[in-house]
């Protein structure tokens, strides 16, 4: 949902969404694209990475091309 607003309120309101099913950083993830560029990619980080630095807990993670954002903005 932060994601969602993220978007929204920089001016990508009509965005799509695309599961991403073999990520070698995710157990499970999403691609978010607008106007055919991707916007970034977001999801679950697996396990056993977590396990390799120690982090004890479940770790959701948003790679977003800020850069597009901000252009989209102005």
């Amino acid at each position: 949902q932060q994601v969602s607003q993220i978007l929204t309120r920089c001016g990508v309101a009509e965005y799509t969404q695309e599961a991403e099913t073999n990520h070698q950083l995710f157990e499970y993830a999403m691609r978010v694209k607008w106007r055919k560029q991707e916007v970034g990619i977001l999801g679950k980080v697996k396990p056993s990475l977590l396990k390799d630095f120690g982090i004890k807990q479940e770790l959701f993670f948003a790679d977003i091309d800020t850069s597009l954002l901000f252009n989209a903005a102005n």
